[in-house]
């Protein structure tokens, strides 16, 4: 398991909390992840209209399935 918040002992500067280098780079990992997430849905919605009727098909389809 990774280390994911590490406690700075008290001292000159106080005692608290701060994120370990593990747990920034898994911020980082998210935001990208997210970015892509939002393309994929923004190219997806360029490519496919919801006027056609295909996406209302779709969907009713996936839900009917696991009736």
């Amino acid at each position: 398991m990774k280390l994911l918040i590490k406690i700075k002992e008290s001292g000159k500067g106080g005692s608290g909390t701060y994120l370990a280098y593990y747990a920034k780079k898994l911020i980082n990992t998210y935001k990208i992840l997210e970015e892509e997430h939002h393309a994929f849905l923004s190219n997806l919605s360029k490519r496919i209209s919801e006027k056609n009727g295909h996406i209302h098909f779709l969907k009713s389809d996936a839900d009917n399935c696991f009736l």
